[in-house]
């Protein structure tokens, strides 16, 4: 029966080896090989090993993306203490008339922290 299945369909053999004699099971599994197969070069690897190369790359874009995410953060973050600093600027003339009437600084923070925080279309 295997004579009438495709060349490539018996590419791999799968065997369960006994950790406690690799190499010995290895060599003997070997000469096994080369007695059926004697035309055949015998490799073999882990399937641990091969998995593991395997999600490497997914390891590596993982890694990536959590670099450019922390970037784009960064930027963000950047951009609203900008922001809040150019609507502080805008707004000095306010803040020098509150802090004169009494204003303690946390609610200067509080007042312009709500500006950011609220939404135009809720007011």
């Amino acid at each position: 029966m295997a004579g009438n299945l495709p060349k490539d369909t018996l590419s791999y053999i799968s065997v369960r080896l006994n950790m406690k004699n690799l190499s010995q099971d290895i060599a003997s599994f070997e000469r096994e090989y080369k007695d059926i197969f004697p035309g055949n070069a015998f490799n073999y690897f882990f399937l641990d090993d091969y998995f593991n190369r395997q999600y490497q790359a997914d390891q590596r874009f993982g890694n990536i993306f959590g670099l450019f995410t922390a970037l784009a953060i960064f930027i963000a973050c950047l951009g609203l203490l900008g922001l809040s600093s150019f609507v502080i600027k805008l707004r000095t003339t306010e803040i020098g008339v509150r802090k004169v009437l009494g204003a303690s600084i946390p609610s200067l923070l509080i007042l312009f922290s709500r500006d950011f925080l609220q939404d135009d279309a809720w007011r």
